[in-house]
């Protein structure tokens, strides 16, 4: 698939806390290794950063919706973490070569694509449109054409599009 036309950039960072550069001003824990620091005066505990992965993960479902698989784009493998067995198994196929995942696999892939251990591109079905993943807990979603009911929802989760 050729580069989208269009992105947005899905992320759990308010844009009213950007100043005129664009940059992210309040302390924030940014990657899973932040878990156990303290951010703000605020310790990042294991079940609040999962509850957030799981939005995001819950994003590119909803962005996906209606794909039956993906396709791994521009895969480049890291090393991976202590992690449960689900993870493990998608990790090591792709290790392995795979490139197409059903979209059940889609929580694993965005988790270990938001955990650092593999970066790709992720292209559904209709390669229409894309899911990519950036440092400091960016997730983009390119496409063609914008569906704003889906970007909505996104928002409800609560996550921010910009």
């Amino acid at each position: 698939m050729r580069k989208s036309s269009f992105y947005k950039r899905v992320t759990k960072y308010n844009p009213l806390f950007r100043n005129e550069q664009g940059h992210y001003l309040p302390d924030e824990w940014t990657a899973i290794s932040d878990v156990g620091r303290a951010f703000a005066g605020q310790h990042l505990h294991l079940d609040e950063y999962l509850a957030v992965e799981a939005r995001y993960v819950q994003a590119a479902r909803l962005f996906l919706a209606g794909s039956v698989h993906v396709e791994l784009e521009s895969v480049e493998i890291h090393w991976l973490g202590n992690t449960d067995d689900s993870l493990q198994a998608v990790y090591q196929r792709v290790e392995n070569g795979v490139r197409a995942f059903p979209l059940s696999d889609l929580g694993a892939l965005v988790a270990l694509a938001l955990r650092e251990c593999l970066w790709f591109r992720l292209v559904d079905d209709t390669r229409n449109k894309a899911v990519e993943f950036g440092y400091d807990y960016y997730m983009y979603l390119g496409f063609e054409v914008p569906d704003p009911e889906c970007f909505q929802r996104i928002e409800q989760l609560p996550l921010f599009i910009e």
